[in-house]
């Protein structure tokens, strides 16, 4: 007997009730300004007030997830680049060291961060997630976005600094 997937309504409820559990762990976190849950996405500010920047969970085309960085400021996303290219470092072992740090063992290979400008003119930087990652492990994946972004470019820095 052929299954019936379920009705989308039952998707929208499922992704509702993760994204409730992720943005409680954000706001636990304190790394994070203001967390807002939204239809297909949950959204953590930078807590560096003039950083327009935030810390997306969203839900991909295929029903996994994107964990990301995104500002729709040209100069902060070239302060990041700049950082990357004067370092030399490599995005995706900067993120995977956050992650392992976090205890998400998440192994991250070149491709696996990718880099950007969306239909809404913001600079992204995002890796996917599968469907079935937990919610605490997509947590600390935005954790891991967040320690690692906060220390590149001007993103963590504030005129306080």
């Amino acid at each position: 007997m052929p299954m019936t997937p379920p009705p989308a309504d039952a998707s929208a409820r499922t992704h509702a009730a993760l994204f409730d559990q992720v943005a409680d762990h954000a706001r636990s976190a304190g790394v994070f300004g203001a967390v807002r849950t939204e239809a297909a996405a949950v959204a953590c500010r930078a807590l560096n007030p003039e950083a327009d920047a935030e810390y997306r969970l969203e839900v991909a085309e295929d029903g996994g997830f994107w964990v990301g960085f995104f500002t729709h400021d040209r100069w902060l996303s070239q302060s990041v680049e700049a950082d990357l290219v004067h370092t030399g470092d490599k995005l995706h072992d900067l993120i995977e060291e956050e992650m392992i740090d976090l205890g998400l063992g998440r192994k991250l290979a070149p491709g696996d961060v990718v880099h950007f400008r969306d239909d809404d003119k913001r600079f992204v930087f995002r890796t996917r997630f599968d469907a079935a990652t937990p919610a605490g492990d997509l947590a600390k994946a935005l954790a891991a976005y967040e320690a690692c972004f906060v220390e590149l470019g001007d993103v963590g820095e504030s005129e306080e600094d």
